[in-house]
């Protein structure tokens, strides 16, 4: 969760009625929300937010509620980074028992750059061991300067239509979002060979 921007565009959605947000880390929260509150806009002080300051896999094993989605956005898996064993098999295997039957979770996997490719390549293997569904994709992040890679997976999950995408996001959103249509949502899940 950390600066609360994945949390501001959750918010975005009226129909939304809770957000569990979790960081293992109070201080980067704190002064996130101290001095980047341009980036959360108000959404830690949302009523539909809770913010839990834990470590991930623990919330997952103590608590036996369901989600509709998991939004995992963690430090990159190298070997000796704390969220290594987020990147996990057993992780995503514990998520998808925290999922609702038409849940979906995903997760940052890296870059797609053909240089960074391995990471990125492992992540998508390793939850498509884990889910029926699983598809990669990827956009660019600007502060990044680089595209940067996804993955999207859930017991049940299907890629809704460009046209779908475009009613869907008419019918749950005030003002449309920025970079995100049908017709984008076809060009970010081509990945390429």
């Amino acid at each position: 969760g950390g600066e609360g921007a994945t949390l501001r565009e959750v918010l975005r959605y009226p129909s939304i009625t809770r957000v569990a947000m979790l960081d293992i880390d109070r201080e980067v929260v704190d002064l996130c929300r101290r001095f980047l509150p341009g980036i959360s806009q108000g959404a830690f002080d949302d009523p539909r937010t809770e913010l839990v300051i834990t470590d991930a896999w623990e919330y997952l094993e103590k608590h036996r509620e369901r989600f509709d989605v998991v939004i995992v956005d963690l430090t990159d898996p190298t070997p000796d980074a704390p969220s290594q064993r987020l990147y996990s098999r057993e992780f995503y295997q514990l998520i998808k028992r925290r999922l609702n039957p038409e849940g979906i979770v995903v997760t940052q996997a890296g870059s797609t750059a053909w240089r960074d490719l391995a990471r990125f390549c492992a992540t998508y293997n390793t939850m498509r061991k884990v889910f029926t569904f699983a598809a990669g994709y990827q956009v660019s992040v600007p502060c990044f300067g680089i595209i940067w890679g996804f993955v999207m997976a859930g017991p049940a999950l299907k890629v809704p239509e460009p046209a779908e995408i475009d009613r869907r996001l008419a019918e749950r959103l005030a003002s449309p979002p920025r970079f995100y249509d049908g017709t984008t949502h076809l060009g970010i899940f081509s990945l390429p060979k």
